[in-house]
């Protein structure tokens, strides 16, 4: 896919990076003790949520109405 062809706005993820991220930040919340609940306002990503949770992510923190509805139709459900 060329660059040119994305429709934008189009959130271009480093998938490896992202994962490392994810993970890391998981490892030093758990060994706190901290149940996380990140924050999704930047990404409202189906795909990056899910993996806040698979990580191990206890819910998630949203800003609207309208993003709680898109996340949990999508089975996040806390």
């Amino acid at each position: 896919m060329e660059l040119q062809s994305l429709n934008t706005p189009a959130a271009l993820i480093d998938v490896e990076r992202m994962t490392r991220n994810i993970e890391r930040m998981q490892h030093r919340l758990n060994a706190l003790g901290v149940s996380f609940r990140p924050h999704v306002k930047t990404t409202k990503c189906n795909q990056v949520v899910q993996a806040q949770v698979d990580a191990g992510a206890r819910g998630i923190t949203v800003s609207t109405l309208k993003e709680a509805e898109q996340f949990f139709a999508s089975g996040v459900l806390d």
